[in-house]
């Protein structure tokens, strides 16, 4: 088993679709694809993640909560294997559960563009997470420090007993890209070209597999 290198589609590009499907897990961001979200869809080949993030969140979503939650229970239906869903979310308790009910694994994520909280909070916040029922917890910050990544880091040694995604977003936070997935994250999140960022300081697909390469470690890839 290698790491999980998770692609993230943000457009309708079938070379873009064709390069994330080399990879064992993706994510889709439905809310940057737009209203193409299911043509895409017919095209995926590998496991994939359904995210649709609010503006508040980071993301473009601009319509009414209730149609973002539909669109989410749409993308089950249509095969996705993991719904990311925001620890801010409102009814997040039943959300999980139902995602649950209809065969999905939930990621619940916490997000931070401004700074880094401090380790206590982020053990706090992923104690939460955890007790809201996600299978896979996920916090994101934004390092403005190399203290600020590793502490982010120190969270998949303490809570290694249950998967999760940790990364620190900004340039200070490019190290955490590269080394949560051999610390146990469960995956670490790449743009497939450059522009196609869907957080600030992700590396690409390619940058990240000559990381690997050059210090001997195996990425999970498809076979076909």
């Amino acid at each position: 088993m290698g790491v999980k290198i998770c692609p993230v589609v943000t457009r309708f590009n079938d070379n873009v679709i064709s390069i994330a499907n080399k990879f064992k897990i993706l994510e889709l961001r439905i809310d940057l694809v737009g209203s193409l979200w299911v043509n895409v869809v017919s095209r995926i080949k590998t496991d994939w993640i359904a995210t649709c993030r609010r503006r508040d969140q980071g993301g473009a979503w601009s319509g009414s909560e209730t149609d973002r939650i539909n669109i989410l229970m749409e993308a089950i239906r249509h095969g996705a294997k993991f719904i990311d869903i925001e620890d801010s979310t409102n009814g997040l308790h039943e959300l999980v559960k139902m995602f649950k009910s209809m065969g999905v694994l939930v990621i619940v994520s916490h997000h931070d563009f401004n700074n880094t909280p401090e380790f206590n909070h982020m053990v706090d916040i992923v104690r939460r997470e955890i007790e809201f029922g996600a299978d896979i917890w996920k916090i994101a910050t934004t390092a403005n420090s190399l203290t600020d990544c590793l502490n982010v880091l120190r969270l998949l040694k303490l809570f290694r007993n249950t998967p999760g995604i940790a990364l620190a977003m900004g340039s200070h936070g490019v190290l955490s890209r590269v080394l949560s997935p051999l610390l146990n994250g469960f995956l670490t999140y790449a743009s497939i070209e450059k522009g196609d960022e869907s957080a600030p300081g992700q590396l690409t697909v390619s940058e990240l597999l000559e990381i690997y390469r050059l210090i001997g470690v195996e990425v999970d890839r498809c076979e076909n």
